[in-house]
């Protein structure tokens, strides 16, 4: 058997997006839970067979799988354009992309549990969303470039 060699990257893309997809989904779960906790009446989570938390977990994974799904595109976007996108760019996209799987979502609510009364409360948790979640993907991009 002969034996190859072959640089080892300094990298793993696949473990950056899994930890992206769970800071996500930490960062989603706590701001979902603090809306229904200030709005409760118009953020609801779960239903007759799903729980609070069950809801929770789900909704928020959900929103953490789109937001890591779509991260591909804003290269691709980046190499087209021949540019870098900005954090503006960056937040930019995310709000729509936060206030159209939030909408989506809604619509779902008896399979999903995210129940949400009017698109001015998805507007304005998607706004949340898309501050936090900049945030924090920014302070995960400075300590990668500590490292």
């Amino acid at each position: 058997m002969t034996s190859q060699s072959y640089p080892i990257p300094k990298s793993n893309p696949n473990a950056q997006m899994s930890i992206t997809f769970f800071l996500m989904w930490l960062v989603n779960a706590l701001v979902i839970a603090l809306a229904n906790v200030v709005f409760p009446n118009n953020i609801v989570l779960g239903t007759m067979s799903l729980s609070y938390y069950m809801a929770l977990l789900l909704s928020s994974g959900v929103l953490a799988w789109v937001a890591t799904l779509v991260l591909p595109l804003f290269t691709e976007i980046e190499m087209r354009k021949q540019m870098v996108l900005t954090p503006q760019h960056w937040m930019l996209g995310y709000l729509i992309i936060n206030v159209v799987s939030l909408w989506v979502l809604a619509r779902f609510a008896e399979a999903i549990g995210l129940g949400i009364s009017s698109w001015v409360y998805v507007l304005g948790m998607a706004a949340v969303l898309d501050f936090v979640q900049g945030m924090v993907m920014m302070a995960y991009g400075e300590a990668q470039k500590k490292k």
